[in-house]
């Protein structure tokens, strides 16, 4: 016969006792990710079934090494760090260690040169627009994705805060700067970031005027279209703001960089030439550009070997698409 177990009734202002969650849930997130360091791939993989917040959390690799790569590791911490609004994953690489950590967000942190602290851990990528040698503008690799994960968090109805999301709104500002070179030519820049189709753009427009000079005179213009096209590295630019001269009023050149995710467009006025660049700096938690990024330098001929999965003129379509599309929606 079954035991008959007697309970007491629940009486006013008695709560139920609750199991108290596991202490490994209560540590911060950088704290779980090193101790994930330390365990097999066979564990990382439970661990990251079994904690509620790290269920997201993968590895790809099981079974053939105790060690996770950089792209790995990488791809570990952003999924940790996917949810948390307020931190982002940092990156950085040095000839003999890679480190890559969760990090609390900065909220003034943006990419402006103006700010008097840049984190010199994170990774610069293009372009970097610079007047008299001086920056006028940078943006890092958190930056992206700081303002890819709080787009795609504010767009599934996720609570805000408004310091977050004035952050987000700081972190797609525009910049325009206009200013006379050390040769009297007039140059204007417009630097726009966009959120488009989860993927971060960088637009970037030059309004250079024209000048009747020696193609010397072009490396005071400072055009860094990305890393790898800049017109007082690559004279390759400079012929084309000639030759385009000698073409019918609205014509344009259309060119990709081969060595990363950048279209262009080359096409002059009556008295300018006009230089638009869109980047396509990849969607939220992609490794394998952000270890990309960060093995290339500024000299392209050190980039040989590496192949960019990349369709020229894909990101400047899909650029122009959404700036008519948004023209055509305003009243």
């Amino acid at each position: 016969m079954p035991r008959l177990v007697h309970e007491e009734p629940m009486q006013p202002g008695q709560h139920q006792h609750r199991q108290q969650s596991s202490a490994l849930l209560q540590l911060p997130l950088d704290t779980i990710l090193d101790i994930a360091e330390h365990l097999s791939n066979t564990d990382r993989v439970i661990l990251s079934q079994t904690c509620q917040g790290l269920r997201a959390a993968r590895v790809t690799r099981c079974g053939t090494s105790d060690e996770l790569d950089e792209h790995e590791r990488f791809d570990f911490a952003t999924s940790l760090a996917r949810m948390r609004i307020e931190h982002y994953v940092s990156y950085s690489k040095t000839s003999n260690k890679t480190s890559i950590k969760i990090l609390p967000v900065d909220y003034s942190d943006v990419p402006l040169c103006s700010m008097p602290r840049i984190r010199c851990c994170q990774e610069l990528i293009a372009p970097l627009v610079r007047h008299n040698g001086d920056p006028l503008y940078l943006l890092h690799y958190h930056h992206c994705q700081i303002a890819l994960k709080m787009a795609r968090l504010r767009a599934s109805g996720l609570y805000i805060s408004p310091v977050a999301l004035m952050h987000l709104l700081r972190l797609l500002r525009g910049y325009t700067k206009s200013f006379r070179n050390s040769c009297g030519v007039r140059v204007h820049v417009r630097i726009q970031p966009y959120i488009i189709e989860d993927r971060f753009l960088l637009h970037v427009r030059w309004r250079i005027r024209q000048f009747k000079s020696s193609g010397g005179d072009a490396r005071h213009s400072h055009v860094n279209i990305c890393r790898h096209h800049e017109v007082p590295a690559i004279g390759y630019l400079w012929g084309l703001l000639r030759e385009i001269l000698r073409k019918p009023a609205g014509f344009e050149f259309h060119r990709a960089c081969a060595w990363c995710k950048t279209d262009y467009l080359v096409r002059s006025d009556r008295e300018h030439w006009l230089i638009d660049s869109w980047q396509d700096l990849g969607p939220e938690g992609e490794g394998s550009i952000k270890i990309w990024n960060a093995s290339t330098t500024w000299n392209a001929s050190t980039t040989e070997g590496i192949t960019v999965h990349h369709q020229p003129g894909s990101a400047r379509r899909l650029g122009e698409s959404f700036l008519r599309s948004r023209l055509q929606s305003r009243p």
